[in-house]
């Protein structure tokens, strides 16, 4: 016969085990989500680890565990986490997202095609991750070529003809003269998903065109005196504006931009008197306030034909008013501008300067400029600063 005191005693014993164990990983799963999102994941995945060897099956840790490899960039030890994720959660489109740029970093450009595809068709054509699969194409194409990715391209485009992004991916790879400006919800969508990282990002790539416009302008406007109002057209998350507060600290900037999560982090740099959610050129369109100045830092890449937006801005502009802006050279060819597979467009020297003729101002000065890193070449561009008839 069985000693049923025994039998019990055992079960408790097994039971407060349990209990220790589950208190164990809730107290390791807390203090490594908390290391994770302070973006300490060497300390964190140590955490996970623990918990996995406590509890095998614990599945919020697995998948944080995956995640933290891929953050810190260690992406052979992330790959086989997500692959089995990717196999075990089959309808969650963030693995075969995560999967493609893993798969991309190695140079198994097939498999991160293959990838961020598969994530735009789990999600329901969800715009992150078409987002995604726009900027494979990209890196995709500059690394193999644009043979490599191309039927993908069409593809996308014929299964989603009504999606801004899609369109935006095929004139990047079918240009066309007819389409003049970036899909204005690609570009909403796009700065949305970057902007947290934005700043980061751009300092990385030597981002100089803020810089370069704000002591520009500080060469012309006198140091001392009224205020001006600025308008920081495009203003994201206000990069250009908080140079020219600091170049120029008398004058009232106002900032309009599409992105609000953009807007969000331009607010917190506490630079701006006022800040507008509104595509560019419907603000030009339907506002009346006069400015002093107007400046723009790399956002007329995202247009092609600049003959509307100039005269825009020069219904904006008091007499005498200073328009400066930084854009993209075109040295790949002979059109006035052209739409890259990076989906900027690049304009021509001659041609941005006919505009600006056109649309009531006189050029004075042009000076070339590298406005980033692209890799470990330089982004050339030109700094316009013209003043309005």
């Amino acid at each position: 016969m069985y000693d049923i005191n025994i039998i019990t005693n055992g079960l408790k014993m097994l039971n407060l085990k349990q209990k220790f164990i589950n208190y164990r990983v809730a107290h390791y799963l807390k203090k490594a989500n908390l290391l994770y999102v302070s973006h300490n994941y060497a300390r964190a995945v140590k955490l996970y680890q623990k918990i996995l060897l406590l509890s095998p099956q614990h599945f919020a840790a697995y998948c944080n565990l995956a995640t933290a490899y891929y953050e810190m960039e260690d992406y052979t030890k992330a790959l086989p986490l997500l692959e089995h994720l990717a196999n075990v959660d089959s309808n969650n489109p963030w693995w075969q997202t995560y999967l493609s740029k893993i798969y991309q970093n190695l140079e198994r450009y097939q498999e991160a095609l293959d990838a961020a595809w598969k994530g735009v068709l789990i999600s329901n054509f969800a715009s992150e991750h078409q987002i995604n699969l726009a900027y494979s194409f990209y890196e995709i194409a500059s690394m193999k070529g644009k043979d490599s990715v191309i039927k993908k391209v069409d593809e996308f485009y014929q299964k989603c003809p009504d999606s801004g992004i899609a369109k935006q991916c095929y004139f990047s790879f079918h240009f066309d003269k007819k389409f003049t400006a970036d899909n204005p919800e690609y570009i909403e969508k796009m700065f949305d998903i970057f902007a947290p990282e934005f700043d980061k990002v751009l300092a990385g790539l030597e981002y100089d065109s803020p810089k370069q416009i704000a002591e520009s302008l500080s060469k012309i406007l006198p140091s001392t005196g009224g205020s001006k109002i600025i308008l920081d057209l495009g203003c994201g998350s206000g990069l250009c504006g908080q140079e020219v507060s600091q170049k120029i600290p008398f004058a009232k900037l106002i900032g309009v931009d599409i992105s609000s999560v953009m807007l969000h982090h331009a607010a917190s740099k506490n630079i701006y008197s006022h800040l507008i959610k509104q595509e560019i050129t419907s603000y030009l369109n339907t506002n009346n306030d006069k400015f002093d100045v107007i400046i723009s830092s790399d956002v007329f890449t995202y247009f092609g034909a600049l003959d509307s937006l100039f005269l825009g801005v020069a219904n904006h502009l008091s007499q005498g008013g200073i328009f400066i802006f930084t854009i993209s050279e075109n040295n790949l060819n002979s059109e006035d501008y052209f739409l890259h597979i990076s989906s900027r467009f690049i304009h021509q020297f001659n041609y941005v300067k006919r505009t600006l003729e056109k649309s009531g101002f006189s050029l004075l000065n042009i000076k070339r400029i590298p406005l980033r890193k692209e890799g470990d070449k330089d982004v050339v561009g030109g700094l316009f600063i013209a003043v309005k008839k």
